[in-house]
């Protein structure tokens, strides 16, 4: 009898034999312009049609969990009576999609960042044991799509996330989390410094990347760092609302920061 993996590595290899598409690309297109313009259930839709037309196409799957865990976030942000839950079962199935996608096409470093993303949100809406557990599933498919393009600025981001809140969670929780569930896995501050430079490098004009280096700049007081990620924001285009109420947040911040850089250096 075959094998899962026997199935989709059949799949795939019908997919690469398969004569260009042009509906397919048509569909991918206009779902990923749906996406960026936050219209979610009309991606979804336009990314099922496209499954149908074909089910071991990496580039539709990986769209489809990154489709799967905004909703998910949609639905959890939300806090209506019973969005949690629904929120966990869009994260399932966004975790489902990526894992296929892996699975279809191991070496592409987006299929590993939408596999990150969809367990990191999973975490929302499990418990604290179960967190832990996914917690080392979303750095090691995180640190696998910067192995394979070390340029994906937001798997450097999540990486960066992922080891400044780890490396200081307080004392206290440190010592329950060891008593009660054997630890947290190992995580470093100096690993968090490198990854946010290295998101900022890749995407220098993200106002999100830069505010979180200054505010992790912050937690760990180091204020020129968080005074240099400050003054770029300061630089930058707001593009969006969120990006204009990000920059409005950078602006408070620096009052906080320019006390301890006037008259002081790291």
């Amino acid at each position: 009898m075959i094998s899962q993996k026997q199935l989709y590595s059949l799949l795939f290899w019908f997919a690469l034999n398969a004569v260009a598409n042009p509906q397919l690309d048509q569909l991918i297109q206009q779902a990923d312009l749906q996406f960026q313009q936050q219209q979610i259930e009309g991606c979804l839709q336009n990314l099922r049609q496209a499954e149908q037309l074909s089910p071991a196409d990496s580039r539709v799957l990986w769209r489809l969990s990154r489709a799967y865990s905004e909703l998910g976030n949609q639905k959890y942000q939300s806090r209506q009576k019973g969005s949690e839950k629904e929120a966990h079962l869009l994260f399932l199935q966004a975790e489902t999609m990526a894992r296929k996608s892996v699975e279809i096409t191991p070496n592409d470093s987006q299929c590993h960042l939408c596999l990150s993303v969809a367990v990191g949100n999973r975490t929302q809406t499990e418990g604290n044991k179960k967190k832990i557990e996914l917690a080392v599933v979303v750095k090691d498919a995180a640190n696998r799509a910067v192995e394979l393009d070390p340029g994906n600025h937001y798997a450097h981001y999540i990486l960066a996330r992922w080891h400044h809140s780890l490396a200081n969670v307080s004392g206290v929780l440190s010592v329950m989390a060891k008593l009660i569930y054997g630890g947290l896995p190992p995580a470093s501050n100096q690993q968090a410094i490198h990854h946010f430079q290295q998101a900022a490098k890749h995407k220098p004009d993200n106002i999100t990347y830069r505010l979180e280096f200054a505010r992790a700049g912050i937690t760990l007081k180091k204020w020129q760092l968080a005074q240099q990620q400050l003054d770029q924001i300061q630089l930058l285009e707001a593009k969006t609302y969120a990006d204009r109420q990000l920059k409005i947040e950078a602006e408070q911040m620096r009052t906080k920061v320019s006390k301890h850089t006037k008259f002081k250096t790291e």
